[in-house]
């Protein structure tokens, strides 16, 4: 069974198709910062795309915590930090590769195209 030229147009098309997603993806996420605050907004923290911290603040108030109160709130901070980022990654993700075949997100993350041809 073979194919004829229009399906094989069509099919070199989607894979275009789905290789520019990809790139626009990878462009996306390289500026995507995700920001979140402790409830008493003493401590925020911002992540970059791979979950790096990019900065932390603290105000004048949260060194009255005392150290092991502020290390819960800097660790609480981060760790919805970290979650709000995924939770962004993951949504913007799924409008690239929606119900298709899996995509492997790290590699995404990391800059990491996936192979043409490939399953």
């Amino acid at each position: 069974m073979g194919f004829d030229r229009t399906q094989v147009e069509k099919m070199r098309a989607e894979a275009d198709r789905r290789l520019e997603g990809y790139r626009r993806l990878r462009e996306d996420m390289t500026g995507m910062v995700t920001t979140a605050q402790s409830q008493d907004r003493t401590v925020t923290v911002t992540v970059g795309p791979s979950g790096t911290i990019t900065n932390l603040d603290l105000t004048a108030q949260a060194l009255r915590h005392g150290p092991d109160r502020l290390a819960q709130l800097i660790m609480f901070t981060v760790s919805q930090a970290h979650g709000e980022a995924a939770r962004k990654l993951s949504e913007r993700v799924s409008e690239y590769t929606g119900q298709g075949p899996r995509v492997d997100v790290a590699a995404v993350v990391n800059g990491e195209l996936p192979e043409v041809g490939r399953g």
